[in-house]
């Protein structure tokens, strides 16, 4: 048992896992400051450390569990300026070894891990520390790990971090949450989904006015079948209610767009000129109604259309549950290579706060730059960017995986 433990803390902290213990080392990995352990001592402190044995005990010895062998430190003199000397006595019937430390920065508190494990941590200064484990049934020092504060290391990472400019750098990405993957997947909305709002001046009234509002007076709305101006199977819809909508802005409602596209015959009669106008406006809206229905809506019966590069950026966003909790980096968007990095974040919480910096067209579809905060915007003082990255604007399953709060916190 006493050797399976002994196994247990040299596993925990000097053979983890490549991507553990690179994570152990990076401040981009942290949620907070941390004591990081960053191998074997170096020469510089393990020469500091002398074992000897005296030929009487310590007074106020502390006893192991079982009562098999004692402790006692000679604490130094702190009133006097440091760098300081200590020791720590540690006892087994008539043998005393004695633990010599030179140069320390902190009073010695040694402890019992088992009855005969005693550990201590042994500050060298305000940032470099020693984890020691002295097994008294062998008299050896049988672990020895370099120890580090990450405070100042952590402030520094997050103060320069937080600029948009340098998150995509590596030194503000966490190793360890990257891993190989496949090609970027497609972002593509379902038949279904939103990909954009479509203002309706004939139906709804301005923002703010005490809740979502009906124009005065009403224009109806022409619904036409297909992208195309005719008499055949139109329907003109008078009440704002029966559109689907969402807010694009405070009380400001709109109808939800699930398709944009030009009329029927033209891009066959436009042939090479379409291929040549790629940025050509759209002349009609397929919107959704309450029913379940859809329908195309001209461009001149309508106000502005906002797609999500209008909607989403500066706003007060969140990323919805069909996030998956990967975030990819900025070079698989330039197209560098077939092979991915991802990280996975555990548990992707709904709604979680984030800021959209963009809105990029790639191959696979729209993607958005994002940093996702640390912490509940509405909470206080606005957090920092905990990631930097990008996600696909649509899921695997063509589910918007950003949106925003049109009425703030």
């Amino acid at each position: 048992m006493k050797r399976l433990l002994l196994v247990r803390l040299v596993l925990a902290c000097s053979a983890l896992p490549m991507d553990s213990a690179v994570a152990q080392l990076s401040p981009a990995c942290w949620s907070a400051p941390r004591m990081v352990h960053s191998g074997p001592a170096s020469a510089e402190f393990a020469n500091r450390i002398r074992l000897l044995t005296t030929a009487s005990p310590l007074p106020d010895a502390v006893a192991s569990p079982r009562n098999s062998y004692r402790f006692a430190s000679r604490q130094p003199d702190t009133t006097r300026p440091g760098p300081w000397h200590g020791a720590v006595q540690i006892s087994g019937g008539d043998i005393h070894w004695l633990l010599a430390f030179e140069g320390i920065a902190q009073p010695l508190e040694p402890r019992w891990l088992t009855d005969n494990l005693l550990f201590l941590r042994v500050a060298w200064g305000r940032i470099q520390f020693s984890d020691l484990v002295f097994d008294a049934a062998r008299g050896e020092l049988v672990f020895h790990q370099q120890l580090r504060d990450g405070t100042i290391e952590f402030e520094q990472y997050r103060q320069s971090c937080t600029d948009p400019q340098l998150a995509d750098s590596p030194q503000c990405q966490c190793p360890a949450d990257w891993a190989e993957d496949s090609s970027l997947p497609p972002s593509q909305p379902a038949l279904d989904e939103l990909i954009g709002l479509l203002e309706m001046p004939g139906l709804f009234g301005p923002g703010e006015s005490g809740g979502p509002q009906a124009a005065r007076p009403i224009v109806p709305l022409l619904l036409y079948p297909s992208p195309a101006i005719g008499t055949e199977g139109v329907i003109s819809i008078d009440d704002p209610w029966a559109l689907q909508t969402r807010e694009y802005g405070y009380e400001a409602p709109a109808a939800i767009v699930l398709e944009e596209g030009l009329e029927e015959g033209l891009e066959k009669v436009l042939g090479k000129e379409l291929k040549k106008e790629p940025q050509r406006e759209p002349e009609f809206y397929r919107i959704a109604l309450k029913n379940g229905a859809s329908g195309w809506v001209s461009s001149q019966d309508a106000g502005r259309f906002m797609g999500l590069a209008d909607l989403l950026p500066g706003r007060l966003a969140y990323l919805t549950p069909a996030w998956d909790g990967r975030l990819w980096t900025l070079q698989q968007l330039a197209g560098e290579g077939r092979w991915q990095r991802l990280r996975i974040v555990d548990d992707p919480v709904a709604e979680t706060a984030i800021v959209v910096d963009e809105v990029r067209i790639t191959a696979t579809g729209p993607w958005l730059k994002i940093g996702i905060y640390d912490g509940e915007v509405c909470a206080g003082p606005e957090p920092p960017i905990r990631w930097r990255g990008w996600v696909p604007a649509y899921s695997a399953a063509g589910r918007l995986t950003a949106w925003f709060h049109s009425r703030g916190c």
